[in-house]
């Protein structure tokens, strides 16, 4: 029986959707559960700071990290939030450290279990609507079910030859 070559590149592309089906999956659940689960309020910046990391290349990365106080149960708190944007650009770097000086008000949500894990509020997955989401699931569907098919086609043809 001849090897059908498309067929195995569609095949060779399953991994790659999958996985990457599978990250969107976790980034939405993660951002959804935090939402769902972690208290909604008010903070102010108390002190920022940079935080370097390491990048793709090798390159040196930069983000925010934010001391920030809030109120729980009448209790004054302080936490750590660190911001969604990280660059290699040091002057982008500095432009985001400028966003968040202290006395700066902010939302945050915070682990009910450690009140001093902080997110800010609200994160990249919030942000984004829910047609853009509704979308994007009846995109990878479309898409499942058009590559299920491609396959099961030239499965027929290569049988039928």
């Amino acid at each position: 029986m001849p090897t059908n070559y498309k067929r195995l590149a569609l095949l060779s592309m399953l991994p790659i959707v999958i996985g990457i089906v599978i990250l969107l999956g976790e980034m939405i659940w993660a951002s959804y559960r935090i939402r769902s689960t972690w208290p909604l309020t008010t903070g102010t910046v108390a002190s920022n700071q940079t935080v370097t990391g390491k990048g793709k290349y090798g390159q040196t990365t930069y983000g925010v990290r934010l001391m920030i106080e809030y109120v729980k149960n009448g209790r004054p708190l302080v936490g750590k939030a660190q911001t969604y944007v990280w660059t290699s650009d040091y002057q982008e770097h500095l432009e985001n450290l400028q966003r968040y000086p202290a006395g700066t008000k902010v939302l945050i949500r915070y682990n009910p279990s450690d009140p001093a894990d902080l997110r800010l509020s609200p994160d990249p997955i919030e942000e984004v609507s829910k047609p853009v989401v509704f979308g994007i699931l009846l995109l990878g569907t479309t898409l499942g079910v058009l590559f299920v098919r491609a396959l099961r086609t030239r499965g027929v043809r290569a049988q039928q030859s």
